[in-house]
């Protein structure tokens, strides 16, 4: 989109404050609509078959993005969501409320306090790319390869 057009618009939101839930709604629906997730990675999803008693974690919830991408590719597992945040918390409580296999924490997660302890924090490339190695499968176009080993040391 034209960084004028984008500029213009984010002016917009910032003077009329409901022009942004009325982007958000836009935005889940047009992605949901086409199937496309908010990040690239999690099409490695499609990739996984899913037990029937799968459980996804979403650590920082945010404004539920993962949420939504994970749904395009696991539909029927449930979705466990950490948002420490409570007023984020209570809108995603609110918007997923008849949906009964995702749940919202309003908490931190247990395992991100573990992660803050190491003093390297794994990305969502690395994650992917740990699970194509272990699985032996080829990695999609545009994951990045672990070269080298990665340490957790504790601080």
């Amino acid at each position: 989109m034209n960084l004028t057009i984008k500029k213009g618009l984010r002016t917009l939101q910032s003077e009329f404050p409901f022009l942004k839930e009325a982007k958000e709604v836009f935005y889940y629906k047009m992605r949901d609509a086409l199937s496309i997730p908010h990040e690239r990675d999690f099409k490695a999803l499609k990739y996984v078959e899913p037990r029937s008693n799968s459980v996804l974690v979403d650590i920082e919830a945010n404004q539920g993005q993962s949420i939504e991408s994970m749904s395009i590719y696991m539909p029927s597992s449930r979705i466990v969501s950490f948002e420490a945040n409570s007023n984020l918390a209570e809108k995603l409580r609110a918007r997923y409320k008849q949906t009964r296999r995702i749940s919202i924490m309003a908490e931190v997660c247990p395992i991100q306090q573990e992660i803050s302890r190491c003093t390297y924090r794994p990305t969502k490339d690395l994650c992917t790319t740990a699970w194509h190695l272990s699985t032996g499968r080829k990695q999609h176009p545009g994951s990045t390869s672990v070269q080298s080993s990665v340490s957790t040391r504790r601080s």
